[in-house]
């Protein structure tokens, strides 16, 4: 259902899901830095489905950096593709990154290397994302870190792909 999407400023969207984890933060000592631009075009998405994918994102960050501290990086900016306006959401951790052996699996529903928890949370996020004409890619740089991108388009586009 997509009558719930409006207009929405993506920076905010990305802060108020981190509210949501103010406590897993404050617990494992970890850092925000945040690099946003401030003059973003707005993005059209149902902003209830777009915290849930920055929740999501975030607590699988929280879980790789582990009780040993280590810095969150937030970062939005526009993106031209295929001459289009896209918004990008960029989530950056310093949690070890993700092996290379399952690297292909991420997005998979159910598939997990936590020992705890369905594995769910990031195909519900390529869904979402995927329902909003966006893409969500994921770079890897093993032993230090993963960086999560999400591109979403701005409205007036995103506006056009759902007439």
């Amino acid at each position: 259902a997509r009558h719930n999407f409006e207009e929405n400023d993506l920076n905010l969207i990305m802060d108020q899901a981190l509210d949501l984890l103010r406590r897993e933060l404050d617990d494992n000592k970890i850092q925000i830095v945040r690099d946003y631009n401030p003059d973003l075009p707005r993005v059209f998405c149902d902003d209830r489905q777009m915290k849930h994918v920055f929740f999501n994102i975030y607590l699988n960050a929280i879980q790789a950096m582990g009780h040993g501290g280590g810095q969150l990086t937030l970062r939005s900016f526009s993106v031209m593709r295929e001459g289009k306006q896209f918004i990008a959401g960029e989530v950056a951790d310093t949690g070890g990154g993700i092996r290379m052996d399952v690297i292909h699996n991420i997005f998979n529903p159910f598939f997990t290397t936590k020992d705890t928890g369905s594995g769910l949370g990031l195909s519900i996020v390529h869904k979402i994302v995927t329902r909003h004409f966006g893409q969500v890619e994921v770079h890897n740089r093993e032993g230090k870190g993963a960086t999560f991108l999400v591109t979403l388009p701005a409205a007036e586009e995103g506006r056009a792909y759902l007439k």
